[in-house]
């Protein structure tokens, strides 16, 4: 089910890229969320769903430039790191 969830979530990344509706970042927002949360800990592609959720919510900081959203996101990315095997 997370990669279902995944595959939108990037759509949605994209649409924003080009459009720049802030639906659509929010959107893809909670779909990396939900495929993040639903992984097991030990899924081969959680590093990465995680590394781009973060560059999705450091997008969300950049567009309304609250502190806590940047906080977030590099909480994100460090649990990317964390996880990411070596």
């Amino acid at each position: 089910m997370e990669r279902r969830l995944n595959k939108p979530a990037i759509s949605l990344w994209n649409l924003y890229k080009e459009a720049a509706n802030l639906q659509d970042l929010n959107k893809s927002i909670t779909f990396h969320e939900r495929a993040t949360q639903m992984a097991p800990e030990n899924h081969s592609k959680l590093p990465q769903w995680l590394n781009e959720l973060g560059v999705v919510m450091n997008a969300w900081y950049l567009r309304l430039g609250y502190i806590n959203d940047l906080v977030q996101a590099i909480s994100v990315g460090e649990k990317a790191v964390r996880i990411t095997p070596e």
